[in-house]
């Protein structure tokens, strides 16, 4: 029971699917933000800035800022700035580097859009490279900006306000931009949000009837004091009006400015009007999870966090799955065979029921020998109650079938394309059964005796009239056509591939050095510490994808 438990409060928190998801904020809205930050290797409290007099460059480290998403904070990225600055790790096929690493969150200042937040973070990283420039002797303008998700709007925004800003005497705040499974064409599941609402309930409704089949008496005890429907009012309770407010931070405004044909999207698309935008080095990271059981596969890394692992361990995607959803999947259906049995066998005896008194006899000694049904309303309540079970437990089961596919439209990852063809509908049309038809099989109204039958659709009207039908007249004809992206559970390749004037290609992290090999991927949330991103960050600061990033090793 406590496992069958464990997979509503898991379905339920699909609404925290968003996956890292946090207001656009009125202009005469007043904000009041605390003057203090909080960075990883600075406090701003002491800190006086003094760039009034250039200094002399002479450390070749460079400094990596880690943007985190939707939902996160400065520890959504831990494991990975460590392994780039940490050479005690010894991590085969990833050296630490000469750099430091800067983790800097933005959660104070999410009740504003993406272009409030990154002026915010402009202030953090100014405060950070006034310090790395005046104390260290480092670069600033060798700084990369590396967002996830969320993150890497914030900084494809600090990018984009950072064009309009005079620089600092420094010079400029970065000089490259790596956004990593970030929906920069915008996130379609935002869109669709009050969907994972309906699909909580809906997961809600199925399994928890499934779960009350077993328990068909304690059930019946429930409803008499509750009501008959106490499941779904229950489930109506937790889903529209306990979630929402559970995964408030979910709603933030930030969001409103990258759902799909957001305003804010199309301003950071302009940027390719602009010469500094455009030679700036970028690259757009983005993964591809395997199709099937998708959903499972996404929300693994979603419950359980991809820091918790070793360094670029979070590469299982299927444990959940395999050591509880599957069991409890085969369960219902296991319990749905043997339940249809049971139904099919009471079924058997119901002719015998209404034959009278000597065929009722048998039939309920039999039924009392196999089921324990002594009488003839016994036997109505087991057949009803048989019945309900089977519907339950093949509703569960059908969730679980279900749930993949209604999380790819959910996220965009599948949608329906419509097609309307106008043609004819014929009816009362005739087939000649005798006589001589010249081998045609068809004669005019006339010369019946007929087989009537119908022409639903056809495009061409003289088929109709070939075919002696009594009736001919217009009709249209709409069909569905699935139209499926591939995608990490969240956002799909298109969008995350999306970064305008990128200098080198989408970059697809893989924990494979092949594209073609399928059978593994990287889900939205792992990503942040599985082997691929150890592959492909890797790659990117030994310069594979551009001179620019790549950075020197620890001990060079």
């Amino acid at each position: 029971m406590k496992k069958k438990l464990i997979i509503i409060i898991m379905a339920l928190s699909a609404a925290n699917a968003y996956s890292q998801i946090p207001r656009i904020i009125d202009a005469d809205r007043q904000i009041i933000v605390s003057s203090r930050y909080a960075l990883q290797e600075l406090d701003l409290g002491e800190l006086e800035i003094n760039e009034d007099t250039p200094q002399e460059i002479t450390n070749d480290s460079r400094r990596l800022y880690f943007i985190h998403g939707l939902g996160g904070d400065g520890s959504s990225w831990s494991k990975v700035p460590e392994a780039c600055t940490n050479p005690n790790l010894n991590i085969p096929d990833f050296p630490a580097r000469k750099c430091r690493t800067s983790t800097p969150s933005y959660t104070s200042y999410t009740s504003g859009g993406l272009n409030y937040v990154a002026n915010n973070m402009i202030d953090l990283i100014r405060a950070q490279n006034g310090s790395d420039y005046r104390d260290s002797g480092m670069d600033p303008s060798k700084a990369i900006l590396i967002g996830h998700s969320q993150g890497g709007l914030v900084s494809r925004t600090i990018v984009h306000n950072s064009l309009s800003m005079p620089p600092a005497t420094y010079g400029a705040d970065f000089g490259g931009l790596i956004t990593v499974a970030s929906p920069l064409g915008g996130a379609q599941i935002l869109n669709n949000r009050p969907m994972i609402i309906d699909m909580a309930n809906n997961a809600c409704r199925r399994l928890s009837k499934g779960i009350a089949a077993d328990k068909r008496l304690v059930n019946g005890i429930f409803k008499a004091f509750l009501g008959s429907d106490y499941l779904s009012s229950g489930c109506d309770f937790a889903t529209q009006s306990l979630l929402p407010v559970f995964f408030s931070k979910y709603y933030d405004d930030i969001t409103s400015d990258y759902k799909v044909n957001a305003l804010w999207l199309g301003i950071l698309n302009n940027d390719r009007d602009h010469n500094r935008y455009v030679n700036m080095p970028k690259i757009a990271f983005y993964c591809v999870e395997p199709r099937d059981n998708i959903f499972w596969r996404t929300l693994e890394w979603m419950v359980k966090d991809p820091n918790s692992v070793p360094h670029f361990q979070a590469n299982s995607d299927l444990s959940f799955y395999g050591s509880t959803i599957a069991g409890m999947r085969n369960s219902f259906q296991t319990k749905l065979s043997s339940e249809r049995n049971r139904l099919n066998r009471i079924r058997y005896f119901y002719p015998f029921i209404l034959s009278g008194a000597i065929g009722s006899a048998w039939a309920l000694a039999c039924l009392n020998a196999e089921f324990g049904i002594a009488s003839i309303t016994a036997y109505f309540v087991a057949l009803s109650n048989a019945g309900q079970n089977v519907e339950d437990y093949q509703n569960a089961v059908g969730w679980f079938d279900e749930v993949n596919s209604e999380w790819e439209v959910i996220t965009g990852a599948k949608s329906y394309r419509s097609q309307t063809e106008y043609g004819y509908e014929c009816l009362k049309c005739c087939f000649i059964i005798t006589g001589d038809t010249g081998g045609s099989g068809y004669t005019p109204k006339a010369l019946s005796p007929c087989s009537w039958y119908d022409i639903p659709f056809t495009s061409n009207p003289l088929i109709c009239e070939e075919k002696s039908c009594h009736t001919i007249r217009e009709k249209s004809r709409t069909t569905y056509h699935p139209v499926l992206w591939e995608s990490d559970g969240v956002v799909t390749k298109p969008s995350a591939s999306q970064l305008p004037c990128a200098t080198n290609l989408p970059v697809r992290v893989y924990p494979h050095e092949y594209e073609d090999v399928i059978d593994k991927g990287s889900s939205h949330m792992q990503i942040r510490n599985d082997e691929g991103i150890k592959m492909h960050l890797n790659n990117a600061l030994n310069g594979v994808y551009g001179d620019f990033f790549r950075t020197k090793l620890y001990n060079e």
